[in-house]
């Protein structure tokens, strides 16, 4: 899987790469955590349009942040899909949108959960997971 971070003054470019049809995830936690209680960005290709949900990591579940419908101000900037990869683009807001979300910081460390799975559905359990402190880029002045 390959991520390509890019910053702005209000938000976090994330394109995601994987060989799947399933779904791509992003997931953010403070440097010294783990997967529980990640802010996890969850997308899917449904034809040409990209699904993408917010999720609080609990293993084995990940419970959807918000409502269909409701605000979880991820914007979803565009996807493709080749018969062996999927790419999706989308803006993660610095400032989470709930109390317990991890502070985005340019410049600073974040843990970064990446995941995939072979199966367009969120509940399916991720084929191939790896977790990296980074450092996030600093937006051009």
């Amino acid at each position: 899987m390959k991520v390509e971070f890019v910053a702005t003054s209000t938000e976090l470019l994330c394109t995601l790469s994987a060989p799947t049809e399933g779904w791509i995830a992003v997931g953010f936690n403070r440097p010294d955590g783990d997967l529980k209680g990640a802010r996890l960005i969850m997308t899917r290709m449904e034809g040409t349009r990209v699904v993408a949900e917010v999720h609080r990591a609990d293993p084995p579940r990940h419970v959807r942040r918000a409502p269909p419908g409701g605000s979880d101000r991820v914007r979803v900037l565009g996807g493709d899909r080749t018969p062996s990869v999927t790419t999706v683009r989308i803006a993660v807001p610095w400032e989470g949108e709930a109390i317990d979300d991890p502070t985005l910081v340019p410049g600073q460390p974040i843990l970064v959960i990446l995941a995939w799975s072979i199966a367009s559905d969120f509940q399916h359990h991720s084929r191939l997971r790896e977790h990296r402190v980074v450092i996030l880029p600093s937006a051009a002045p």
